[in-house]
Parts: C-alpha cells; sequence; structure tokens
C-alpha cells in the first residue's frame, strides 16, 4: 500500500506498508478447524509524517482462532 500527497503542517508526506501473512488450518484430529495465522507488517513514512506522530513500524502478531460451539 502507497500513500502520496498527505498534508501535513511540516509538508507534503508519504507513507508506504508492506504486509505478509500466513495461515493454517488443522484439517483433521482433535485439533480439527485450529487455524494458526502469522502477520507481519512494516510501515514506513517520510519525515513529515513522522513529525506528525506517525513513526516508522515493524509488527509480527500471531493469532490462534479454534471454533467452539455452545449450542
Amino acid at each position: 500500500m502507497y500513500g502520496d500527497n498527505i498534508d501535513t503542517a511540516g509538508g507534503e508526506g508519504k507513507e508506504r506498508e508492506f504486509f505478509n501473512q500466513v495461515q493454517y488450518v488443522v484439517q483433521s484430529g482433535p485439533a480439527k478447524d485450529l487455524s494458526l495465522k502469522l502477520r507481519n507488517s512494516i510501515y514506513r513514512s517520510n519525515n513529515a509524517l513522522r513529525d506528525a506522530g506517525s513513526p516508522d513500524l515493524n509488527e509480527i502478531r500471531a493469532f490462534i482462532e479454534y471454533p467452539l460451539s455452545i449450542l
């Protein structure tokens, strides 16, 4: 994702984000439908956006999902 021509008090802001995600879902057995997901995001901005409070970020998130039937 890429952003350009962002108006800030410090000038014209520019930003970009790189986003990757992998996911695995267990197909059978006791953990059937268990979902494991890993997400990586890298966000970069120029000085105009950093000065406005939007710093560069590196982020890794892990998700574990398991469906439960309560009825």
